[in-house]
């Protein structure tokens, strides 16, 4: 994920938010790892829960939410929102209570 974090940051450049940010063009114009763009270049099946990774402008311009499904690993999704919360923009202690950090049935999104 740090990865990605970081190749995101790097697509905005001199851009003054991350509108219209997305991983197809995070993989289309950045060095981001053939391993977690896919043969698409868009994050399909390629986190290691065997779902997809993506990214997207948060409601905030400044701000910009990066989500992982999960579909082979649902009864972990607690377990690993309360692992990546403290890396998200609010570095909560855990998910519970934490604004940049939700989750779904079968996913987590993250807020940096």
């Amino acid at each position: 994920m740090s990865d990605i974090i970081n190749a995101t940051r790097d697509w905005k450049k001199a851009r003054p938010n991350f509108d219209g940010v997305s991983l197809k063009k995070i993989c289309d114009i950045t060095d981001l790892s053939d391993s977690i763009c896919g043969r698409s270049g868009d994050g399909k099946s390629t986190n290691s829960f065997g779902g997809d990774w993506s990214v997207s402008v948060n409601s905030s311009k400044g701000l910009f939410d990066i989500k992982a499904t999960l579909p082979n690993d649902t009864d972990r999704i607690a377990d690993i929102a309360d692992t990546m919360a403290p890396s998200t923009r609010s570095g909560c202690i855990e998910a519970d209570g934490c604004s940049t950090i939700s989750t779904s049935t079968s996913s987590v999104t993250m807020t940096f």
